[in-house]
């Protein structure tokens, strides 16, 4: 099967500065990300070691970014600071 076919998002958030649409899959763990009219910007695998299970994805009003995975054991909450210009 294609990536694409296996994708199944488990969270999607809005960013507040660019209006971009983060969708978050948690069996295979990815970050797609969409322009306001659904296209595809980018796609990133994430470290399965890191995030084994990823299911939650939130932004702050500065556009810092929080990825929250499960697992099966403790769970992990990542911060991630926006970038400067």
């Amino acid at each position: 099967k294609k990536i694409a076919d296996r994708f199944k998002p488990s969270a999607i958030a809005v960013h507040p500065h660019s209006g971009q649409i983060y969708l978050l899959s948690s069996n295979i763990p990815a970050v797609v990300v969409l322009d306001g009219g659904g296209t595809v910007i980018s796609a990133t695998r994430l470290d399965s070691d890191v995030f084994p299970q990823p299911e939650g994805f939130a932004f702050l009003s500065d556009g810092t970014a929080y990825v929250a995975s499960e697992g099966s054991s403790n769970g992990y909450l990542a911060r991630f600071s926006p970038r400067s210009p």
